[in-house]
């Protein structure tokens, strides 16, 4: 078990003309690390969309927004630091509390908005299954995979897809970006009947 402290942070508000996101950051993460999550957080606290999809609204509560991503976030996460770590995680959830490591600069600030949401998820739903044999050896027996549409590697789906039918401002790289991890993300999830219920309701 590991304990983590967050004696010297700040509140950061993140502005948009819709809301004003505020969360607490660390100041004790590394400069370049947190300028990424800026990157990100200013992107997510900026869209502008339309109703969205039922799923969306379930997840994340309620419209393509950054008034929704704002939201969902203070709600769910209590505040962010930074771990150091030799494995390949760039992103935790520990009962609140996110923690990022220097892999996330091999990551792009879409990727990273899109992990932001995926660890709030945990906050309340939960941590993942273990991955059966047919997801390969990497992943085989680990507790990397989820069991239902409505979980945190749905997640990823289901927020690219709505920026691709319904963010009026993301560009097209954005977009890009998003579903391709959206769509890497669900093959983590265990049971057709799930892949298909995102597929064609994400």
């Amino acid at each position: 078990m590991f304990l983590f402290t967050y004696s010297a942070s700040a509140q950061k508000i993140y502005s948009t003309e819709q809301r004003r996101c505020n969360l607490k950051i660390s100041q004790k993460i590394p400069t370049d690390v947190a300028t990424l999550l800026d990157q990100s957080l200013e992107f997510l606290a900026n869209i502008k969309g339309t109703k969205g999809s039922r799923a969306h609204r379930k997840l994340f509560g309620g419209t393509v927004s950054g008034e929704t991503y704002c939201s969902f976030l203070e709600k769910n996460i209590y505040s962010i630091g930074y771990s150091l770590t030799s494995s390949d995680v760039f992103a935790s959830n520990f009962g609140g509390s996110v923690l990022l490591s220097d892999q996330v600069l091999q990551k792009d600030y879409i990727v990273l908005a899109s992990a932001l949401l995926h660890e709030a998820l945990h906050t309340n739903y939960g941590s993942h299954v273990k991955c059966p044999s047919n997801k390969g050896e990497k992943l085989k027996g680990k507790n990397a995979c989820d069991n239902k549409a409505l979980s945190s590697y749905g997640s990823h789906y289901i927020f690219a897809k709505n920026l691709e039918k319904h963010c009026l401002n993301c560009s097209a790289t954005e977009i890009e970006s998003s579903l391709e991890l959206g769509n890497h993300a669900l093959k983590r999830i265990i049971g057709l009947d799930s892949r298909i219920r995102l597929r064609l309701g994400y």
